[in-house]
């Protein structure tokens, strides 16, 4: 008898555990999403004056994860920096830079592939970085996924600055390239500084280097809504 109550009592701790964690978890994940509501809707830079500017640069999206897509001539790094096999490189009119979980876009090369535990780990983990870098041939197409920007010369050293800063760099300070991880012809991979969680996502690092560069942005934008949405008052 004494011993059927020891694991009745074991039992409703288990259970009594097992709906504080539940509800500590929800309670989180509102948390969360008010500050992704509230950070987003949030501007900064507002009273920024910046010199107009005549360099188009390009925030691009396919709906989750954010890009900064810039002229060849005003890139960080020479073209030759990058793979001399990669044809798309050579002929390359426009580079994308969008940095991210390596995990997730090394094991996710399209949506169907996604995993529950890709996800979770991108999220709740500090995980490790990585840089993809796309050359296109021809002008981006301005839509509700493309916002075109028009920049000046500091902010354009700002932001070359800032994508240089993400590399992570070897010992003779090259890129470190990620062989053979491209999806297809026109994209590559490389190692990257930094580390990705729920906090830092891909949108927060472009959102972070529209908010150097001293143009209206989020205070905080983990997902791409907020951050579009202020581009769209620029």
């Amino acid at each position: 008898m004494q011993k059927s109550r020891k694991i009745s009592k074991f039992f409703k701790r288990v259970i009594g555990w097992s709906f504080r964690s539940i509800g500590i978890f929800f309670g989180l994940l509102f948390l969360y999403a008010l500050m992704v509501v509230i950070l987003g809707i949030i501007p900064v830079n507002l009273s920024v004056e910046n010199e107009k500017g005549s360099i188009p640069i390009y925030v691009s999206t396919n709906g989750i994860h954010s890009d900064f897509i810039l002229p060849t001539e005003y890139l960080p790094f020479d073209l030759n920096t990058f793979s001399l096999e990669n044809k798309s490189a050579q002929n390359a009119q426009f580079v994308a830079f969008g940095w991210g979980d390596k995990g997730f876009y090394l094991e996710v090369p399209t949506w169907d592939k996604i995993r529950f535990q890709i996800v979770f780990d991108a999220l709740f983990f500090r995980s490790t970085t990585a840089m993809h870098v796309t050359f296109f041939s021809d002008l981006p197409q301005e839509s509700e996924f493309c916002k075109k920007l028009l920049i000046n010369d500091k902010q354009v050293q700002i932001l070359t600055h800032y994508i240089t800063e993400s590399f992570e760099k070897d010992t003779q300070n090259q890129l470190q390239i990620l062989e053979g991880k491209g999806y297809g012809r026109r994209d590559e991979f490389y190692e990257a500084t930094g580390t990705y969680s729920f906090l830092k996502t891909c949108n927060v690092w472009t959102n972070t280097g529209l908010q150097k560069m001293g143009i209206r942005t989020a205070v905080w934008s983990p997902f791409d809504k907020a951050l579009f949405w202020h581009l769209e008052k620029n």
